[in-house]
């Protein structure tokens, strides 16, 4: 079984002359960049880094939700009991009548 953290995190990345800053506004960390993308990238960098410092401790999901929490950043976690690859998807047209009235 496996646990998935969601969350949005809000993101201002601003030109400042000679570099880039990315303002993660809920969290109240800030990453710089040469470019706008290496900035970006730094966001994802930053991201990761709190994933791995979180999967650590033996309550990981619960911490790291709990930090995003008293940061005011909603979140959830759901359950993935089934791997993706095992899951065969069929799809196949169907005819559901839908009666409308229509006036002249």
């Amino acid at each position: 079984m496996r646990q998935v953290l969601s969350f949005t995190l809000d993101v201002l990345i601003e030109n400042r002359g000679d570099h880039w800053e990315a303002y993660i506004e809920p969290l109240g960390m800030t990453v710089y960049g040469d470019t706008e993308v290496a900035a970006k990238a730094r966001v994802f960098q930053a991201m990761d880094f709190l994933k791995k410092y979180f999967a650590t401790k033996d309550d990981g999901m619960q911490s790291f939700k709990a930090y995003l929490d008293a940061h005011g950043v909603s979140s959830r976690v759901t359950t993935d009991a089934v791997q993706r690859d095992a899951v065969t998807r069929i799809q196949y047209p169907m005819d559901i009548p839908l009666e409308v009235a229509a006036g002249v």
